[in-house]
């Protein structure tokens, strides 16, 4: 299981899913080139506006496998599709 994969199973609801996206929406019109990072109970994500990716992490896992770099506009598909599940 991918870093990106246990955060949707374990870590994403609702709540986190709108706390996301909004910290998103904010940051782009604030224009910010600093990286977004929201931490959550198991993972970390740190969104690249600039790059347009989303580094997830699983704090609890600090091997290669525990992090993946992910493009932004598939990391936001990712989520919403979760939401019809």
């Amino acid at each position: 299981m991918t870093a990106l994969e246990g955060f949707i199973r374990f870590e994403l609801n609702d709540d986190v899913r709108d706390e996301i996206l909004d910290g998103i929406s904010k940051h782009r019109e604030e224009y910010s080139k600093w990286p977004l990072e929201l931490e959550f109970n198991r993972y970390i994500l740190t969104i690249d506006l600039e790059s347009s990716t989303v580094l997830v992490q699983d704090d609890l896992d600090v091997s290669e496998v525990g992090r993946v770099l992910v493009d932004l506009e598939q990391f936001i598909d990712e989520i919403s599709d979760s939401a019809t599940e």
